[in-house]
């Protein structure tokens, strides 16, 4: 948009920050762009469950370390023997109940941004209690500066605990709450060496060590975000792309567009009569049966390796691609029978599901198709159309599987044509040819 011969400021910021996402993009997880992405709120929704993972992760690691820190303040010092037992056991028991009502809602809800901010307050302060019992006169001390823990007892132990702290940050998948932890744990050691002097070489030291481990923290926050998003987004991709396109995107980076000729096998399957089937049922329970028999039917092909290419109403069409791709075309059919066989047993009382398969196999071209918006990988050519005229002569066959003579002339093992009658000429309706082929015959009703 031009307003007086200028850009408009906001296409001007626009422009800028393309230029920027370009500059970084070689950085991938490092770039500053791609860990902003992170906070849209779709990405919030994807990580949702793995913050709230990583915060049961940490909480596990909080009481271990809350449990050990009371042991060695308690026995190691010697505490035990002037801090009256049941104060020691009510504030464990306190604490634990603590620890397990927040466990529970973890359980149960996702993690807040303010939860997650009031689980770094409570680190901080398990850390900081040190300093608060330094503070606590020791009973029968006939000095009024003498605590429960002494200083050299603070600044022993207590900078190696805020470096924990600033790390913190980075299992949050959170650089906010890694940034937060990290200026907690500077504040706490500079309240450290201003009440407990420190010479100056050791306090400068130990500040740039925390220092550098809570940068590191909040750019470990940073990419382990970003890869935590990314494994989300695919997660959720591969229920609806097939696995050989996300294959060769992460083999190659982008499929190729023109396609490319292969030899496959293509598997068709469909439900024999299915329509009557469904009159019978309401739409969601239609819906609701197709569900749980392509759960069945998909396990088989899944094992085989099959590109699940797409879903035909009650039918479903695969391929096989690479070594060997007829005989795990067949062994995937034969193993969709018997799911469906495995399937109808656990529905007892109701009305079998029957299915026919057929496979043929040849030359085709396989690759992307579509708008650039919308693009789906999928096998083309008359391979496709022979196996959909072929799953169509179940029917006329009584059969449930019919396998093409250019399948078994691929076959290598013996074993999966076991059963297999003919060989019988089929004409194929619509295409003015005819085709060799064997079948399995159906099971009687």
């Amino acid at each position: 948009m031009v307003r007086g011969g200028a850009t408009h400021p906001a296409a001007r910021r626009f422009a800028v920050e393309e230029r920027l996402r370009e500059r970084f993009r070689p950085l991938g997880a490092l770039s500053p762009f791609a860990t902003l992405d992170t906070f849209s709120p779709g990405a919030r929704r994807l990580l949702a469950r793995m913050e709230r993972d990583a915060e049961r992760l940490l909480h596990i690691v909080r009481l271990i370390l809350a449990l050990a820190m009371t042991a060695v303040y308690f026995f190691g010092f010697g505490l035990a023997s002037v801090v009256p037992a049941a104060l020691i056991g009510g504030g464990v028991t306190g604490a634990v109940l603590v620890w397990t009502l927040v466990w529970r809602h973890l359980g149960q809800h996702t993690a807040s941004f303010r939860l997650r901010v009031a689980l770094a307050l409570i680190d901080t302060m398990i850390v900081a209690r040190a300093f608060v019992m330094a503070q606590i006169p020791l009973p029968g001390s006939g000095s009024a500066g003498t605590g429960l823990l002494s200083p050299v007892d603070i600044q022993a132990m207590t900078p190696s605990m805020l470096v924990f702290l600033a790390l913190s940050g980075a299992f949050r998948l959170d650089p906010r709450l890694a940034a937060l932890t990290t200026i907690l744990s500077f504040l706490l050691y500079t309240y450290l060496v201003t009440a407990f002097p420190t010479a100056p070489a050791p306090a400068i030291a130990n500040a740039v060590v925390i220092w550098v481990a809570g940068a590191l923290g909040a750019n470990a926050a940073r990419v382990l975000r970003t890869v935590a998003l990314r494994a989300s987004e695919e997660q959720v991709l591969e229920r609806y792309v097939p696995e050989g396109l996300t294959q060769e995107l992460a083999r190659a980076g982008e499929v190729e567009r023109g396609g490319r000729e292969e030899d496959v096998s293509v598997l068709m399957a469909d439900i024999r009569g299915f329509t009557g089937l469904s009159e019978q049922l309401t739409p969601a329970g239609a819906v609701a049966l197709l569900n749980e028999y392509f759960t069945a039917v998909v396990a088989p092909l899944a094992r085989e390796s099959a590109v699940l290419d797409k879903y035909i109403g009650d039918g479903v069409l695969a391929f096989f691609e690479g070594p060997n791709h007829a005989d795990r075309a067949v062994r995937a059919g034969r193993g969709m029978l018997d799911a469906v066989e495995a399937f109808n047993a656990g529905r007892s009382g109701e009305r079998p599901i029957r299915i026919g398969v057929a496979i043929h196999a040849g030359g085709t071209l396989v690759g992307t198709i579509g708008a650039p918006s919308r693009r789906e990988y999928t096998v083309v050519g008359d391979v496709v159309n022979v196996a959909a005229r072929l799953e169509e002569w179940n029917k006329g066959l009584h059969s449930k599987l019919i396998v093409s003579e250019e399948v078994l002339a691929r076959v290598t093992d013996t074993e999966l044509t076991e059963g297999l009658e003919g060989p019988v000429s089929l004409d194929l309706h619509g295409r003015g040819a005819r085709a060799l082929a064997r079948y399995l015959p159906a099971d009687p009703v």
